[in-house]
């Protein structure tokens, strides 16, 4: 995720997704994640209930503006791809950023993210949507804290 300042069509062929060992550290692999975005960032981590490694981040064209949204993409396990990433939110007056992945003790799988319009962090909320199938699928999308300028960027410790 690392060519915010690239075109789609610039993108190096090694951004394919595919798990490769790594030619600098033995017992490493790497993988670079496509992207349909110009940007990407605040790219977080996390296994599901069983086993699937997500990554989620937002893109778009600019930080801030309103064609930001959340991407996931997946690593099942034992795969050597990750899946084509999944656009999660699209509030084109929203700037959707800061994704995170949650298993709750109840074991439902929760995407959080902050939404603010264009430019104003200072009138940032929280929202979620909950799968209740091991982050499979996710249901809508939902305000959890409409405090102005709350925003999350960690994962949940509980």
């Amino acid at each position: 995720m690392a060519y915010s300042a690239l075109e789609p069509q610039q993108v190096p062929s090694r951004m394919t997704g595919e798990v490769v060992p790594s030619s600098s550290q033995p017992g490493r692999h790497d993988a670079y994640l496509p992207s349909p975005c110009v940007q990407n960032h605040a790219a977080n981590l996390a296994f599901l209930p069983e086993g699937t490694l997500t990554c989620v981040w937002f893109g778009g064209t600019m930080e801030g503006m309103g064609d930001i949204s959340v991407y996931m993409s997946r690593l099942e396990p034992g795969a050597r791809r990750w899946s084509e990433p999944e656009k999660m939110s699209d509030d084109p007056a929203k700037s959707e950023q800061n994704p995170l992945i949650f298993t709750a003790p109840d074991g439902r799988v929760w995407l959080l993210f902050t939404s603010q319009t264009s430019g104003n962090q200072d009138g940032a909320v929280v929202k979620r949507q909950i799968s209740t199938d091991g982050g499979k699928s996710f249901g809508p999308t939902e305000v959890l804290c409409d405090i102005p300028g709350t925003f999350v960027r960690q994962p949940i410790i509980v």
